[in-house]
């Protein structure tokens, strides 16, 4: 059985090892220059989207969640 306190010290040593494990991948991920060239030709997408330049394109297809999903409707009044 766990107590408050073993609780408690858990809690913080998972904290502790997720704000070391954020800086890694924050220092790894901030000199990767292709990462900085994906984000820049994503923001430049968004404004043309936004501009009305372009259109979003997506996966029209129905995956099999969508298909169950689906209502069927008819006119009947």
């Amino acid at each position: 059985m766990y107590t408050p306190e073993s609780i408690y010290k858990m809690k913080n040593e998972l904290i502790k090892e997720l704000e070391k494990t954020i800086k890694i991948v924050d220092n790894k991920f901030n000199k990767d220059q292709l990462l900085e060239k994906f984000e820049n030709s994503a923001s430049e997408f968004e404004l043309l989207v936004k501009k009305g330049l372009i259109k979003k394109r997506g996966n029209n297809i129905l995956s099999i969640l969508d298909r169950n999903s689906t209502n069927i409707t008819f006119n009947t009044q």
